[in-house]
C-alpha cells in the first residue's frame, strides 16, 4: 500500500530501536552520518538485483524495490521537517 499510494501514513509507526540515536546529536556527527548514507547508496550500483535488504517492517526488499522506498522514506522525513519549521 506505502508503494502504490507513494507514502507512509503519518503517525501510525514508532521508529525501530536499531534507528534512534543513542548519543547526543551534532553536526559534525549529522554530517557523517550523511556522507556515511550517500556511500552506501552509492554501493547500490554495484548490487545485484536479487540482493535483499531486511527492512523491520516491511520485510525483505530487493534492490529495484529499495530505490523507490528510499524516496518515499526521505519525503516522509522532508514532510515532517516543514512541519516542524511552520
Amino acid at each position: 500500500l506505502v508503494f502504490l499510494m507513494g507514502k507512509f501514513p503519518r503517525g501510525k509507526a514508532k521508529a525501530p530501536n536499531a534507528v534512534l540515536p543513542t548519543d547526543s546529536i551534532t553536526s559534525e556527527g549529522l554530517f557523517i552520518k550523511i556522507q556515511a548514507a550517500r556511500t552506501a547508496i552509492n554501493e547500490l550500483n554495484n548490487c545485484s538485483k536479487n540482493q535483499f535488504f531486511s527492512h523491520p517492517i516491511f520485510g525483505q526488499l530487493n534492490v529495484t524495490s529499495t530505490l523507490p522506498f528510499f524516496c518515499i522514506h526521505t519525503n516522509h522525513h522532508l514532510s515532517i521537517i516543514k512541519d516542524i519549521l511552520k
